[in-house]
């Protein structure tokens, strides 16, 4: 159990059955002194990366921030800070960062002292991550050609698992760049899906009540495509569907 910021001096926990208490345990605070260091894990921990996976940043002990100003990515010594750095959906614990990683690469993240806290002020020491593309699996090409495109609108193009839950890269297109390349992906079956993007925020929103403002247009490819290794493909998808009335 992980309660930040504990002010009191002791804590009463009742365990109950079917609503009727069966023991009680007091826990006094003391004089507890908590560890201030927080240990990233990374995954996966084999120092190599594809475009998929990507790196995920985790812990044993709750995360509540990482800090990417004090985050170092380098490129054959060459410092990028085109990567993206975000909280996973579903589990708050879980950082992912992504970016395009090549062959022929080397990376090195380094995590500057206090990059990394938790909910009871632990921050993580000077930590230094050596990485590498993987190019074991197959891998193959997939170009998507996009018509239909209102003017002046941006739409985020999400890449998908097959059943829809999982989103593996996010894309932006206009109609003056209506095109995506999926360059050197890791064959397997995948999908589309398309947010039209009305306030250019690059999310997807939910719509406001109060506001009366209804969520945003989704539309998702009607089918699941294929990446195919050593395979060069093209595609297109209208997005009709999500033309303004």
């Amino acid at each position: 159990m992980f309660i930040p910021n504990l002010k009191i001096d002791s804590l009463k926990l009742v365990l109950t059955e079917n609503e009727k208490p069966l023991d009680t345990i007091l826990v006094r605070k003391g004089n507890v002194k908590i560890e201030q260091t927080i240990e990233p894990i990374f995954t996966p921990n084999n120092g190599r990366v594809d475009r998929i996976t990507h790196l995920q940043v985790s812990a044993f002990t709750p995360i509540k921030n990482i800090d990417k100003t004090k985050l170092k990515f380098k490129e054959d010594s060459l410092v990028r800070t085109n990567y993206q750095l975000a909280v996973d959906t579903a589990n708050s614990n879980i950082y992912h960062i992504r970016y395009n990683w090549r062959k022929d690469k080397k990376y090195q993240i380094e995590f500057a002292e206090g990059a990394i806290t938790g909910y009871f002020g632990e921050q993580n020491k000077e930590k230094k991550l050596d990485l590498t593309y993987d190019d074991s699996e197959n891998y193959g090409d997939l170009t998507f050609d996009f018509t239909d495109l209102d003017s002046n609108t941006t739409y985020l193009v999400e890449l998908i698992n097959e059943k829809k839950d999982k989103v593996y890269r996010l894309d932006k297109i206009n109609i003056d760049n209506p095109t995506v390349v999926y360059k050197q992906y890791p064959g397997g079956k995948y999908s589309l899906r398309v947010i039209r993007d009305d306030n250019g925020n690059g999310i997807w929103d939910t719509g406001d009540v109060e506001k009366k403002t209804f969520p945003e247009s989704v539309v998702y490819l009607n089918k699941v495509f294929t990446i195919r290794a050593n395979w060069e493909q093209k595609d297109s998808f209208s997005l009709s569907g999500l033309k303004k009335e």
